[in-house]
């Protein structure tokens, strides 16, 4: 809510008059408060057997920023970073640190990290539907939406069975699926390199830009064991709706209120919503975290794994 919004509840609701300084002052308060705690959050993320990522842009100084998280069922951890690549993961520090399974969109710098990976076939199933609606393919070949539907039909089998899919299953799904891809890649070649020269007469290679047909078929193929895994272990969510649920309330306070005008001011509200929203994950009363939080004796979320 905007500072000036807020005010007017507080008066409302309890008859207290509060300037938005006061109300700044309380939330940098509490923000130190919980500084410890969120970091213990992040640890505790660290040592979790399944993780999952995203970013968003946010707008703090009237300049794009990048807000990170890395969540658990239990867990939410939030940042927010000039970069959005492999500079802010190394600054923010919780990823490099990752000890189970990311499950991410597929960003490149993430797959640098020294863990197992799982991409989010909600992604890719947003992309094979843009692709066959948009593209034409469904005018000349359906092979995306037959991904689509192949996919589709081993999360239902996953879920149906509650466990990994017995191996004869998996290899059932595998001969299909190499299929399609070759389809799909009949259907759209890559691009072969051009030769570009310089003003001195020397070659230089570069590479001609990709459709989002290609793109998404050599990520399918060359990662296929992440896009996968979900299969091969039970415990792997199919989508990455978790991280993208973390972040949209960044979205919903950023078209109500606009952009975050100090850095200190983001840091401080993703600090007590890493808190707010882990409680809420673990099902505690957040009135009564936060009056702890002023009381000088924040409660604690359970860090077990």
């Amino acid at each position: 809510m905007p500072l000036a919004r807020t005010a007017t509840l507080m008066q409302d609701l309890y008859g207290a008059q509060l300037c938005q300084t006061s109300i700044q002052s309380f939330a940098q308060e509490a923000a130190l408060a919980l500084r410890p705690t969120v970091g213990a959050i992040a640890q505790a993320v660290q040592g979790s057997a399944v993780v999952h990522a995203d970013e968003t842009g946010i707008r703090i100084t009237g300049r794009l920023h990048w807000l990170h998280c890395a969540v658990t069922t239990t867990l939410t951890w939030l940042a927010p970073h000039p970069k959005r690549g492999t500079l802010a993961i190394e600054a923010l520090g919780v990823l490099p640190g990752l000890k189970g399974l990311l499950l991410h969109d597929g960003l490149a710098s993430y797959k640098a990290l020294a863990c197992l990976h799982r991409l989010c076939n909600a992604h890719h199933i947003r992309e094979l539907v843009y692709i066959h609606e948009q593209e034409g393919e469904k005018i000349w070949d359906s092979w995306a939406q037959e991904m689509i539907d192949l996919l589709l039909q081993a999360l239902r089998e996953v879920d149906a069975r509650g466990a990994a899919l017995s191996l004869q299953r998996q290899a059932w799904f595998e001969a299909p699926w190499s299929a399609l891809l070759e389809r799909g890649e009949a259907f759209n070649p890559q691009k072969l390199h051009r030769h570009m020269r310089d003003e001195q007469g020397l070659g230089t290679r570069s590479r001609l830009k990709q459709s989002k047909a290609v793109n998404l078929l050599r990520r399918l193929r060359e990662r296929r064991q992440e896009v996968w895994r979900f299969i091969t272990d039970a415990d792997v969510p199919f989508t990455n709706n978790l991280a993208e649920q973390a972040l949209r309330m960044a979205k919903v306070k950023q078209k109500i209120s606009g952009c975050f005008r100090t850095e200190h001011g983001a840091d401080t509200f993703f600090t007590i919503r890493s808190y707010l929203a882990t409680m809420t994950k673990q099902k505690r009363n957040l009135f009564a975290c936060l009056v702890s939080v002023f009381e000088g004796q924040p409660i604690q979320p359970c860090f077990s794994r």
